[in-house]
């Protein structure tokens, strides 16, 4: 019996521990879902990633429709954005914060918030195209730093749910099998 009430106090404190959100439409009050390859990207090209020129301001004129990537040359599309929210003269730099030229080279520009997307990026030589290749080597390079970067960061939770879980067996052991062998 009080075995079965450990056990359920046990499921009863994973379930209140707070896990991130993963859903594709942000609520209010709650933080947008993570980009963890653009992060990677960010951390792996950070040499690379220059301040936002000025000369691309007009990058937008007669496109309708932006595509917004994961990261450059991921080949993934996130969506896309009405360019509607340029028309107030509003300068490309309020929004976009850093530019990238690929081996390519086409430039990209950065945005670190876009309508529920956190970290997107702009192709800003064909902001329309949604059709631009992936490069392997960019993509193995990201992913491998995404799996190094989601271990670290799991490792704290991952030490410390096993060490409660070895101080819980511990104490048992002193407290209910000790006790049960002195009667």
């Amino acid at each position: 019996m009080k075995l079965r009430r450990l056990a359920c106090i046990l499921l009863l404190a994973l379930l209140i521990l707070p896990a991130p959100a993963r859903a594709d439409v942000v609520v209010p009050g709650q933080k947008p879902p993570r980009n963890e390859q653009s992060e990677a990207f960010i951390k792996l090209y950070a040499d690379s990633i220059t301040a936002w020129d000025t000369a691309y301001d007009h990058a937008f004129d007669g496109v309708e429709e932006l595509v917004l990537w994961r990261y450059p040359n991921s080949g993934q599309v996130t969506g896309t954005v009405d360019t509607g929210w340029f028309e107030n003269g509003e300068s490309l730099s309020n929004n976009f914060s850093d530019c990238y030229r690929d081996d390519q080279g086409r430039f990209w520009g950065y945005i670190g918030y876009i309508y529920g997307r956190r970290m997107s990026w702009v192709c800003l030589t064909d902001p329309s195209n949604a059709d631009l290749p992936a490069d392997p080597i960019v993509t193995e390079m990201v992913n491998k730093e995404v799996a190094a970067m989601l271990w670290r960061e799991n490792l704290v939770p991952i030490f410390l749910v096993a060490s409660i879980v070895t101080a819980t067996g511990v104490l048992l052991y002193v407290f209910w099998y000790r006790k049960k062998r002195a009667k």
